[in-house]
């Protein structure tokens, strides 16, 4: 098949969860005989959208990127102050206002929709990645009719999923992979049962582990026990209550142990203290990843935003066990389903979590041997990639153009 991706951002550097999900799928696909494509911005930092790579095209392991410059940087600001005025539940906002917010949120990329337009019908099926930034919203009105459409939406409960023109957008989709049963139902609830959902999950992979200890000592962190919290720092993934939360247990149980948050840093987190006993790594290569993750006490995943938490299964791959928050109905599902950690609601539970893996390491070794086998028996990345090409091929098979191809002028 000839496959076509869109996505907001595109590299081997971006560690963003569904641009590097992308990315795995991508080039899964392509060793797996498939031609690929990736059309996406120029940008590497989600808040500003500012062009960073040079090149209009890349090959990347076998996959070809099709690059374009954003019509304007992100204000923030103008954003935010944007996202105030808006009421995402109750459809009372004027059209024009969550227009105003796609458009703010972008990335809007000169010159994409006449390129989608105009060879889109080359391709056999388009997989736009994550609904929640304008080049699906691109993607969505430029290919819709002209070829099938398969989302991986990495839907989850959040304000911006609600709003009427994010409903025209899912709408427009033939059918939708879904990373959890979580995110299959809530698709089907916001389209009161229209959606063709595909539950597939995501492949899992660690890199050879090297040596923890020697890994700690390049980065100047103590070679003392640690959890870790891994993903990108930012406002929305409760790393900063986390910390907090850590830092109180700690100073209560006068205890050595130590958080790594391992990820690259927002705007906003550039220059926070994350405070004592608390460490942030940055953005690390995937041996540093998998040597810190076998290294760790256990994991912690505070975010309440998520559509499929792949750093619960590295950890799970990893054989450690996690502590993840209640408040995501995803992560609860994916904890009770794998065996492989336990959950919080609040400080005193969070507290109660890490004291029960730090002080009972026989039970701590079995939640970890419990989810590594959850994650060997659904999520390697072979059944997984055969999950997906079955729903495409399907797809592909049954679908009938309604739109006729535009050529370029």
């Amino acid at each position: 098949m000839k496959i076509l991706f869109t996505v907001q951002r595109y590299g081997i550097e971006i560690a963003g969860g569904a641009e590097q999900h992308c990315r795995w799928l991508a080039e899964s696909l392509h060793r797996r005989g498939h031609e690929v494509h990736v059309v996406t911005s120029r940008a590497a930092d989600y808040m500003t959208w500012a062009d960073h790579f040079d090149d209009d095209e890349e090959v990347i392991n076998g996959v070809l990127v099709h690059r374009f410059p954003v019509e304007k940087e992100r204000d923030i600001g103008l954003f935010n102050r944007v996202a105030t005025q808006i009421d995402f539940h109750n459809h009372t906002t004027p059209i024009s206002l969550e227009k105003l917010w796609l458009r703010e949120q972008g990335p809007s990329l000169i010159g994409a929709r006449t390129w989608l337009r105009t060879r889109g019908f080359q391709f056999d099926v388009a997989i736009p990645f994550t609904y929640l930034y304008a080049t699906s919203q691109i993607a969505t009105d430029s290919l819709h009719g002209l070829v099938p459409i398969v989302m991986h939406a990495t839907a989850h409960d959040e304000y911006p999923f609600y709003m009427r023109l994010i409903g025209r957008e899912l709408d427009q989709v033939t059918e939708f992979l879904c990373s959890t049963p979580e995110e299959a139902d809530l698709l089907q609830n916001r389209l009161s049962g229209r959606a063709r959902t595909n539950t597939v999950g995501i492949g899992v992979e660690l890199a050879e582990p090297s040596d923890r200890n020697s890994i700690l000592r390049t980065l100047g962190i103590p070679e003392d026990p640690y959890f870790v919290v891994l993903g990108r720092i930012d406002p929305s993934k409760g790393v900063d209550s986390a910390a907090k939360m850590f830092q109180a247990w700690r100073a209560l149980r006068m205890s050595n142990v130590n958080l790594l948050a391992i990820g690259g840093r927002s705007v906003e987190f550039e220059h926070l203290d994350l405070g004592d006993g608390v460490y942030s790594t940055g953005f690390v290569d995937e041996v540093t990843k998998s040597s810190l993750l076998h290294g760790c006490v256990g994991l912690i995943q505070p975010s309440p935003y998520e559509s499929f938490s792949l750093a619960l299964c590295e950890a799970w791959l990893a054989g450690r066990p996690s502590l993840a928050t209640a408040s995501s109905e995803v992560l609860v599902g994916q904890t009770r389903r794998s065996g492989g950690g336990l959950l919080y609601g609040n400080e005193s539970e969070f507290h109660d979590g890490l004291t029960q893996i730090t002080d009972d390491p026989a039970r701590a070794r079995e939640m970890g041997r419990s989810g590594q086998s959850y994650v060997k028996d659904n999520f390697i990345t072979d059944v997984v990639v055969s999950r997906i090409e079955m729903v495409l091929e399907r797809v592909v098979s049954r679908f009938m153009p309604t739109e006729q191809p535009q050529t370029e002028i």
